[in-house]
């Protein structure tokens, strides 16, 4: 049986997604952040570092979305893993946008939101000072690192229903999230990437799992 631990406001959805995609049988079990916005104590029972998404399927305890991401393509639906032998480019494609997700795509669209946070949060007489560090930053490197990953994001997109091939596979499932947070932060400037977002939020797996979390996530 496999238990998905559900944190929200967090990448977690795109697991629910995957789990919806494939109709696999799972237990989702939520868990809400507290009110400073780190995930709760209970999740350090499960894991060492105390984050979600956390999957147990039997007597594992997996972490990590690129990786609960691939063992389910390994163990539950290797279809949407394209095959090296017959389609090398669709193949190599996928495992380049499932990797380009968080090793390249999240890091500065996360460190621009924490910094977003940070600035709603301070009193407003300290702004001047707390905002220089991030504002010095945002110009000499996130802003122009944002949008020029939006735009190559948004360019591959543009004749495409998913990343790769005709149908969800790991690349969607694990590139979502980003795009989720480029579309909120851009809106309309990048009308592919945008439209993905919307493509994948009209679906009924995806819906479905936003309804049985129940929770509030960031970009609905």
């Amino acid at each position: 049986m496999l238990t998905l631990h559900y944190l929200s406001d967090s990448r977690a959805h795109r697991i629910a997604w995957m789990l919806e995609e494939l109709e696999l049988e799972y237990t989702m079990k939520v868990h809400r952040r507290r009110p400073s916005g780190l995930a709760p104590r209970e999740l350090e029972r499960l894991h060492f570092l105390g984050k979600a998404p956390l999957l147990e399927d039997g007597d594992l305890v997996l972490a990590e979305s690129a990786h609960i991401v691939e063992h389910l393509l390994d163990t539950r639906a290797p279809q949407l893993r394209p095959d090296p032998a017959s389609a090398p480019e669709q193949a190599r494609s996928h495992r380049y946008w499932l990797h380009f997700a968080e090793a390249s795509f999240a890091p500065p669209l996360i460190m621009k939101h924490l910094f977003d946070k940070v600035r709603e949060r301070t009193p407003s007489l300290l702004r001047p000072v707390t905002g220089i560090v991030p504002s010095m930053l945002g110009k000499a490197y996130l802003d122009d690192t944002l949008a020029k990953h939006a735009a190559f994001v948004d360019s591959h997109l543009r004749d495409r229903e998913f990343f790769v091939g005709d149908a969800p596979s790991g690349a969607d499932f694990m590139m979502i999230f980003p795009c989720e947070a480029a579309a909120a932060r851009y809106g309309g400037r990048y009308s592919a990437l945008l439209d993905y977002v919307r493509r994948v939020h009209a679906r009924p797996a995806y819906k479905r799992a936003r309804k049985r979390a129940g929770v509030p996530y960031m970009y609905d």
